[in-house]
């Protein structure tokens, strides 16, 4: 008879004299402490702990099992990320963009890409476009031409589509226009408070950007027409003492409450040649830290930890990231940089020169599910380059379990 074993990617939690374990392969949660699988008095518990996968047979091979369930559910959509252009109307100091063309895509490459998209949109179920810049706001109407074409093929019930702006040109109008064309989703970045944003986040003509930003988002929460607005908070390990003033100038503002938009934190990181992996590391920690602080805003599920069936897109066949000149690129922080170009769109072919490494020392992991692995632009085969840690996981479920 085949062995019952418990699963290997289960984290045993002792909070105020409770036991908790944790599935970070299926994120359930639930209040017990491992027993002996061999006592046939704990038959009806360990039938429950079995579907929900606590328990697995000794022979199962889970890994084998999730990567394959997480290959199926790859291979039903395909994702691209189109920078329109290198152009910008900020000039932020930290931004990895390419500020030397500020031409925006021609025709004749925006029709290369429908024209590639449509050779391939039998085999997909779904289609992901982020139109990325520069500022992509900059080419709405390139965005409209795109978008147009390509629903004459795929379904608009099968194309989800996000635009990442810095958000100074998103009025009314603009906004209603990515309504019209069925946008999903739009990112909108923050750095800080009003007096630390507008230090770093200056227009190309050196004016304050902070409060047209805010009043442009107050604008849009008005409006009947609505589309998921997330608010992406950028912040470096020098300092984050202005935590509590943004929280309390985005409460004020009727912004950090609506169910439309969603506010979550992100490390500025150096993906120059001179990056630090312990610097990425302790950002992902610190993220931890600022996120909780805006939760008790959202609801208590955002805080407990949740399986990915993938890191990112990076390097995958079903992902295209690709620039106004139809070069091809990895990941979206290596855009511009014309050492990081991994092929070209021609004739509606791709051709790829990139191979995806795994991390053996991930792959065995208990909290692999959660991360599924390094980093691929850092990319440092067999060392312990863990951008999320094991304690980090273990406090938000501790923090959740408190919020109960």
């Amino acid at each position: 008879m085949n062995k019952l074993v418990w699963s290997k990617y289960i984290l045993e939690i002792n909070l105020k004299e409770n036991y908790y374990m944790f599935n970070c392969k299926t994120g359930d949660l639930i209040n017990l402490k491992k027993f002996n699988l061999d006592d046939s008095r704990e038959d009806k518990q360990i039938n429950i702990l079995k579907e929900k996968s606590f328990i697995v047979y000794k022979d199962e091979d889970e890994l084998r099992y999730m990567e394959e369930q997480n290959d199926i559910a790859n291979k039903k959509v395909f994702n691209v990320t189109i920078a329109l252009t290198y152009n910008c109307n900020f000039n932020c100091s930290y931004c990895f963009v390419n500020k030397n063309n500020l031409s925006i895509i021609n025709k004749e490459n925006m029709e290369k890409i429908i024209k590639y998209l449509k050779s391939i949109y039998n085999q997909y179920e779904q289609f992901n476009i982020v139109w990325f810049g520069g500022e992509p706001l900059l080419a709405i109407n390139e965005i409209e031409y795109m978008t147009d074409k390509i629903t004459n093929f795929i379904e608009p019930s099968n194309l989800h589509s996000m635009v990442i702006t810095n958000g100074y040109l998103l009025d009314i109008n603009n906004y209603k226009r990515l309504c019209n064309l069925g946008v999903n989703k739009i990112q909108i970045t923050l750095d800080g408070n009003r007096e630390r944003h507008n230090f770093f986040r200056k227009t190309r003509l050196g004016k304050e950007s902070y409060d047209k930003i805010i009043n442009n988002i107050k604008n849009i929460i008005l409006l009947e027409q609505k589309i998921d607005i997330f608010i992406r908070i950028n912040y470096s390990l020098d300092d984050v003492t202005w935590i509590n003033s943004l929280i309390q100038e985005l409460t004020e503002e009727n912004i950090i409450n609506n169910k439309f938009i969603k506010v979550y934190f992100a490390p500025i990181i150096d993906f120059g040649e001179n990056k630090s992996f312990e610097r990425y590391i302790y950002s992902n920690d610190k993220k931890l830290d600022l996120s909780l602080n805006i939760t008790s805003n959202k609801s208590k599920e955002d805080i407990l930890p949740k399986p990915k069936y993938r890191w990112c897109h990076a390097g995958e066949k079903n992902n295209l990231i690709i620039d106004s000149d139809c070069n091809l690129f990895m990941c979206k922080s290596q855009l511009g940089d014309n050492k990081k170009i991994i092929g070209k769109l021609e004739n509606e072919k791709i051709n790829i020169n990139y191979k995806n490494k795994k991390n053996n020392l991930c792959l065995k992991c208990n909290i692999y599910p959660i991360c599924l692995g390094e980093c691929k632009v850092f990319n440092l085969p067999d060392k312990e380059n863990c951008l999320i840690k094991k304690n980090s996981v273990v406090k938000r479920i501790k923090q959740y379990i408190s919020c109960k």
